[in-house]
């Protein structure tokens, strides 16, 4: 998968994070197990974008959920307390001096993308070689503090437990690792700190998967 920016093609960061990954666990997209979380983590991160641009907070309750109506893979009712927990999220930043500076949204998805290039291990004709690919993620939220640091949060969901340890195994670091570089790199700003924001979800086991 690919992003197109400026007339080049730049390979996705979790494309690559995943590549580095044993390709072992990778899950088969021709499983039916991908296709609840990868459609709910996108649904949510539109969702989540939304919020922190303030794309609701003008409305009273009533306007506000039937907008939420418009959002796919779950309902108005648990986006409305995904919307909750968000905006609480949101004061907690500010109380830490925090100011939400760029999120992409439905009108402007992608808003924010963070690209640079990685040397890659790639098998060819000769052996391993290393080739510099060019990568680019999209950032869930981007916040800046009253030092003019740069804070990274990315929406992440999860069924069980998430811990520390999930993160890591799960590659999260990795990528979030990416975009803090890419941003130095690109802007000459410090990214002071690289967070989750995991967001518990529930669905039905698809068929043919044990867990």
């Amino acid at each position: 998968r690919h992003y197109s920016i400026g007339g080049q093609l730049w390979s996705r960061v979790t494309s690559i994070k995943y590549a580095l990954e044993n390709m072992g666990q990778r899950f088969n997209p021709a499983n039916g197990w991908a296709l609840p979380s990868s459609l709910l983590g996108n649904s949510l991160d539109e969702f989540g974008r939304d919020v922190f641009t303030g794309a609701f907070d003008s409305m009273d309750g009533t306007k506000r959920m039937a907008e939420f109506e418009g959002y796919d893979n779950s309902t108005a009712k648990n986006y409305d307390q995904v919307f909750m927990a968000l905006k609480a999220f949101e004061s907690r930043l500010a109380g830490k001096g925090q100011v939400v500076i760029a999120t992409g949204n439905r009108e402007n998805p992608g808003h924010i993308t963070a690209k640079g290039t990685l040397d890659v291990q790639v098998k060819g004709e000769q052996g391993i070689e290393t080739k510099k690919v060019r990568v680019a993620g999209t950032l869930d939220v981007l916040a800046i503090d009253d030092k003019g640091n740069l804070h990274i949060y990315d929406f992440k969901t999860h069924r069980g437990a998430f811990d520390a340890a999930h993160a890591v195994e799960k590659g999260y670091d990795r990528q979030l690792s990416m975009y803090a570089k890419f941003l130095e790199d690109e802007y000459g700003l410090k990214v002071k700190s690289i967070n989750i924001i995991p967001i518990k979800v529930d669905y039905p086991t698809p068929s043919g998967r044990d867990n």
